[in-house]
Parts: structure tokens; C-alpha cells; sequence
């Protein structure tokens, strides 16, 4: 086998490197090794050793070895395949190779596999190259009747689009480690794919055990793993159900948080058309330690905006809304435009000019890729341009987290933040929001998207971290038949009507409430527990029944405290 030939070498060009005559005849050693060797393999074979002797001579031939045999071993697979193929490949999504000519490779081989489609590119900076690893090494140096088992990040198997068709290939056992600890970062998983293969139905075995410490032997692992065997099968994400699917939009990146999200200092007078403003608590913290940087300064009201944070979206009510600075302007027929530095200097708006000249080189100092601006940043997409500030009643979800928490906004609460009147709101990348066409339709959506029914729903297709159900997007929307509103319906209204009364109750209480995001929200589920039970009693006739029930955080505030909210 050429490993033990390369060690052959090796060792050759250690005694060879001694003098001019030891390298004469470790020369002639070498080339007895290549016997039966046709001429173009003899050729690379004595290159190799040459370059391994002046190497030794420099003592620089510590790795050339190492990199011989990696090199070799994929060669020597693709001609003698093997029988059994056991690996934990890269967990790296496309989004993390920096190498330009790598992802040309990866998306080349993903699209060559069948793993996405080239139309499919809005998904690909999502996929995973642990399945790519998977199955170009099946194809590659697996015998057809051989077996492959690999390590891969759970995220493989729940339900996503850029592994759908992974998915699809079908598998002989799943073995689920969610329950192991101490493991990987993520939740984990081992794929195996033999001689027979199920697309449904395919044999699960779950594993559960407190390892004694991480990277545990075998032996230590026997003594403490339990499995629990069972059938898997894949829930794949089909075609949406709803037609909300496409009228609910993600919105926009607001980032790098600190020249974007401001609040007015306590010690100073409050100018309402050009207020004296500074980085909030919030973004700083919030920020990358290379990212942090308090800006302050003056700046004209027009490019004052409000969005609202993961943290403050509570069960049909929005916490508070967070202050922004956007280089944006309204046009006279209310579209969004925007603008630079320079622009804004020419729009007559010097101020704005100078706060966001520093917010371009704070941007062009940090940003990995210098070709994108700041703008192009914000705007990617058009999820900022492509927003409304004129709309009347905003319902707002968020993007990602176990459990689906979704509210409302009127024109009332989006008139001023912190005293300083805004021309609008905008919703960051954490929502996805949709404009109702009234505020009957607002909250007949805030109910059912409140209610247990959808949750219980979405939740065997959510991706998975090591917390919990993750990701959402539009799941809802994927998976519940959530109708479009009609006003003539009588349960769309009576939907609307108890989700009204809920919000109605939360408004004097969720604004005043301190305390950190789950238990905000379990709080407020707690305050109008029996309408949200009317709620899902309305829902599951609108619907149809769950598959399974959600489990709420239990709210950490005594029923007294609460009280004191009145």
C-alpha cells in the first residue's frame, strides 16, 4: 500500500540527508520501491523523494509526509472502494467558506449531487457541506453493496429546504443524540446508509446519558448511554398552505447596531427637530467588541425611525419600540429612498450629513467585504426600501425561537419614542411583518399566529440548537391552512374579536413589565390564559387539531406582582 511506502521514504530521506553518499544510496534504495510501477507513477514517485531528501537536508520535512498520505488516500479510495465508510465531515455552511475557489467547488458539487437546484440560490448559503461530504464520499469511495455512517449536525434531518432533497435519499438507521451531554455545540445526529434503505418508517434509535466528561472513550460511553428505539421519518416542507405565505416579508438588517440605534441623554434638554442623540445601553451591548463605538451627536428628526427587538415582542402587545437613525428619506409618494453622506449634504440636511459620513467609515474600518456599503448592507434586498411607513396596522412575529410570539402595531404607538416624534417603523431582521388591510384582519392573524394550535403545528418543522425548537420564518404559514381574513365570516371575526380583548387587557400591563423576554411573555400568556384557551378552541374549528402540545415556560412572576402592573 503507498501509506507504508511514503514511510519507506521517509525514513530513507532521513539517512539520505546525512551526506552526498548516503544520498546516493538511499536514492537507489528508493527507486527498488517503486518495482511494478508503471513509468508515469515511477516518475512522480522518485519527484516526490527528491523533493523529501532536500527538504530533510533543509529540515523542512516534517509535514511533507503528512501531506502525502492525505493526498494520496482519496486516490487510492476511488480505485479500491471500500466496504465500510465511518467519518464526521466539515459542519460549514457555504455562508463560512472565506476560500473563493473552495465554494466555487462546494456549489459546483452541490449542484452536480442534485442537492439544490441553481434556481434554488436565495437557499444556498444555508446548506451545509456535511451532507455534500456525505454524498460525494458515497459516491466516490463507497463499494454499491458497502455501508456509510457519518456524524452530521442534527439540523440535517428536521425539516429545512436546503436539505430537502438530502432527505430524499433515503437511509438505513438514524441515530438521534440530542439527549447525550456533554457532546457538540449543536444537537448531533449519526446517518447511516447501507445496502437497503427507507425513505419512511426508518429505524431510530434515540440515545440519553450524562457523560463523565467530553471526548469519552467507548468504554466510558457504554457504561452510561441508554437508547430507545423507534421509527423516523423525514417532514418534508412541501408547498405553502396559506396564502399569507407570500405577504408576510423579513425585514430589514439593521446592522451594525451602533450607529443605528440611539436614545436621547437624560442630562440634556430635548430638541424635538434636531435632538442631541447617543449609541443606546442596548446597541453597545449588544455589539461585537470590535464593533462598539458610542456615537453622539446632532441630527435632523426626518431620519428618525422606530423598529422593535426580539426582547419586546410579547404576545399581542410590543414592549417598546426601539429609536433609529436610517440614512432613508420619504419621497412624495411615500416610497423609501436612500441616501449617503453626500446625498443627505445636498438634500440640505448637514447634520445627517456628518452622522452618517462617520457611520460610512466606521462601516469601511469593520466590514469584511469592502465592495458592499453600508446602504447596499442595510438594504439588502430591498427589505428596507420596500417598507411602508404609511401602513396603518402591522402585525409582527418573530423570526426565530421555540415558541411563536406575535403582536400588533396601530398608528398610535408608532407616533414617538422617548418624547421625540419618528416618521415611522421599520421592522428589523428579527420580525416578519405583514400590512392588514384593517385592524380586524391585524388581529384575527395576532390570534391564531397566539394561539397553541399554530405552535403545536410548526413545531416538527423547526430546525433544532441545542435549547430547543429554533428557527421559524414561515413555517406558520407552511404548514397551517390559515385563510385568507374575510370580514363577512363569523369566526374570522370571533378570532378577532377574543385576540382584541387580549390586547386590550396587555396594553396598560406589558409596557411597564422589566423583565427578560421568556419571562415577559410568560407572563402575559399567564395574564389572559383563559381567552388564549378560547383562542385555541377557535383556532383548532378553524384549523383542524395539533399533533402535540406545547409546553409554555411557566411564568416566573407571583400573580400579586403582576398585580402591581394595573
Amino acid at each position: 500500500m503507498r501509506k507504508s511506502i511514503i514511510d519507506n521514504l521517509s525514513s530513507l530521506a532521513k539517512r539520505g540527508a546525512k551526506s552526498d553518499d548516503a544520498a546516493s544510496q538511499a536514492t537507489e534504495s528508493a527507486d527498488e520501491q517503486f518495482a511494478g510501477f508503471d513509468e508515469m507513477e515511477k516518475f512522480y514517485w522518485k519527484q516526490n523523494f527528491r523533493l523529501m531528501l532536500r527538504l530533510e537536508k533543509q529540515r523542512r520535512n516534517s509535514i511533507w509526509p503528512y501531506i502525502l498520505k492525505n493526498a494520496y488516500r482519496p486516490v487510492f479510495l476511488r480505485k479500491e472502494k471500500v466496504d465500510y465508510l465511518v467519518g464526521n465531515p466539515p459542519w460549514l455552511s457555504y455562508r463560512y467558506i472565506k476560500d473563493e475557489s473552495y465554494k466555487r467547488r462546494i456549489k459546483d458539487l452541490t449542484f452536480h449531487y442534485g442537492l439544490l437546484s441553481k434556481k434554488e440560490v436565495k437557499l444556498f448559503t444555508q446548506m451545509d457541506a456535511s451532507t455534500l461530504f456525505f454524498v460525494h464520499c458515497r459516491q466516490e469511495f463507497l463499494k454499491n453493496d458497502g455501508t456509510i455512517a457519518f456524524v452530521l449536525p442534527k439540523s440535517v434531518i428536521v425539516p429545512s429546504k436546503q436539505h430537502a432533497r438530502f432527505q430524499k435519499l433515503g437511509f438505513s438507521q438514524v441515530h438521534d443524540f440530542t439527549d447525550v451531554e456533554p457532546l457538540f455545540k449543536v444537537r448531533t445526529c449519526l446517518l447511516v446508509c447501507g445496502k437497503t434503505v427507507c425513505h419512511d418508517s426508518i429505524a431510530l434509535q434515540s440515545w440519553s446519558g450524562n457523560l463523565e466528561r467530553r471526548n469519552a472513550s467507548l468504554a466510558e460511553a457504554k457504561k452510561v448511554l441508554i437508547a430507545s428505539k423507534g421509527k423516523f421519518d423525514f417532514q418534508i416542507v412541501g408547498e405553502p398552505l396559506s396564502a399569507y405565505y407570500e405577504l408576510f416579508i423579513n425585514g430589514a438588517n439593521l446592522y451594525p447596531r451602533c450607529p443605528l440605534f440611539v436614545e436621547p441623554p437624560s442630562d440634556r434638554p430635548l430638541n424635538l427637530k434636531t435632538p442631541f442623540l447617543r449609541t443606546s445601553e442596548d446597541a453597545l451591548e449588544q455589539s461585537k467588541k470590535n464593533w462598539q463605538e458610542n456615537f453622539e451627536g446632532r441630527i435632523e428628526g426626518e431620519f428618525l425611525f422606530g423598529t422593535v427587538l426580539s426582547k419586546d415582542l410579547i404576545p399581542f402587545v410590543v414592549r417598546k419600540l426601539s429609536l433609529v437613525v436610517l440614512p432613508v428619506i420619504e419621497t412624495t409618494h411615500h416610497d423609501l429612498k436612500l441616501i449617503d453622506a453626500n446625498t443627505a449634504l445636498g438634500e440640505g440636511y448637514p447634520l445627517a450629513n456628518d452622522w452618517f459620513l462617520k457611520a460610512e467609515e466606521y462601516w469601511k474600518e469593520r466590514s469584511k467585504d469592502k465592495t458592499i456599503s453600508l446602504q447596499d448592507s442595510l438594504n439588502h434586498t430591498n427589505k428596507l426600501t420596500n417598507q411602508n411607513l404609511q401602513a396603518r396596522h402591522i402585525v409582527l412575529y418573530n423570526k426565530s425561537g421555540t415558541n411563536l410570539s406575535a403582536s400588533m402595531l396601530t398608528p398610535k404607538e408608532t407616533k414617538r419614542i422617548h418624547g421625540l416624534p419618528i416618521r415611522g417603523f421599520i421592522t428589523e431582521n428579527i420580525c416578519y411583518r405583514y400590512y392588514a388591510k384593517s385592524e380586524d384582519e391585524a388581529a384575527y392573524l395576532v390570534g391564531i399566529l397566539n394561539s397553541s394550535v399554530v405552535n403545536d403545528a410548526i413545531k416538527p418543522y423547526q430546525s433544532q440548537g441545542l435549547l430547543g425548537e429554533r428557527d421559524i420564518h414561515r413555517r406558520p404559514f407552511e404548514v397551517c391552512p390559515i385563510p385568507l381574513f374575510n370580514g363577512k365570516n363569523p369566526l374570522h371575526l370571533k378570532i378577532a374579536e377574543v385576540a382584541r380583548k387580549c390586547r386590550e387587557e396587555l396594553l396598560p400591563i406589558v409596557p411597564k413589565m422589566q423583565t427578560p423576554v421568556a419571562t415577559a411573555r410568560a407572563d402575559a400568556r399567564h395574564l389572559v390564559q383563559g381567552k388564549l384557551n378560547k383562542l385555541d378552541e377557535l383556532v383548532r374549528k378553524l384549523l383542524g387539531n395539533p399533533t402535540r402540545k406545547t409546553l409554555y415556560p411557566p411564568p416566573d412572576s407571583e400573580p400579586l406582582k403582576l398585580m402591581e402592573l394595573f
